[in-house]
């Protein structure tokens, strides 16, 4: 029965109908992300791409000792708080992103604390309820309310700083770039998953 459910009919349970939301349209490129991608064609190639450059034992594996550096900064940095009050959240979302930026190109990257408040405000306005997404045919709702145009300016904004680490990346590195990009791609997906189950 699980056999049936979770390979033979995957995509029926999983992906078939899965509904739209103006947050996941806007701010992952219409849709365009591993996690909102509706299945098809391009969902597959994705999952393929992820399995292959991401998830097989050999790249687990070989980013070992990114994930053991960091989490070591985390506890170190645990020690020389003890007594205080601490946002943990926010730890652990800058472990979670010097992770991925460490494992897709290699380093830390800048503007990294802007970044992680634009995606926990997105985390937080998506998270809200919208007309828009109860009707999708008025689109003019979400205007209305506000609620597409505060995606977007985050959107706007996140994305400068997604360009600003490409262009970095192109100009100090020589390799294949658009793998990286699809990786990024990807570990963003998950990393929004983990936030939202996580936090949510």
């Amino acid at each position: 029965m699980a056999k049936e459910a979770l390979k033979t009919h995957d995509a029926v349970f999983a992906y078939a109908d899965r509904p739209y939301f103006i947050s996941s349209s806007v701010m992952s490129y219409d849709s365009k992300n591993i996690v909102f991608a509706p299945y098809g064609d391009y969902w597959r190639q994705l999952r393929k791409i992820c399995i292959q450059e991401l998830l097989s034992p050999k790249r687990v594996q070989s980013f070992r000792s990114i994930r053991e550096a960091e989490i070591q900064n985390l506890v170190d940095w645990l020690r020389t708080q003890a007594g205080n009050p601490i946002n943990f959240t926010k730890k652990v979302f800058d472990l979670t992103y010097s992770v991925t930026a460490r494992a897709a190109f290699g380093k830390k990257v800048k503007r990294q604390d802007e970044f992680i408040d634009l995606m926990t405000e997105n985390f937080r306005i998506s998270g809200g309820f919208d007309l828009g997404d109860m009707y999708p045919s008025l689109p003019i709702l979400s205007r209305l309310s506000g609620y597409r145009p505060a995606l977007e300016k985050l959107h706007r904004q996140s994305d400068e700083i997604l360009q600003m680490i490409i262009n970095d990346h192109v100009e100090n590195t020589n390799t294949n770039t658009n793998t990286n990009m699809k990786i990024w791609s990807m570990f963003f997906s998950g990393f929004e998953r983990l936030v939202t189950l996580l936090f949510h």
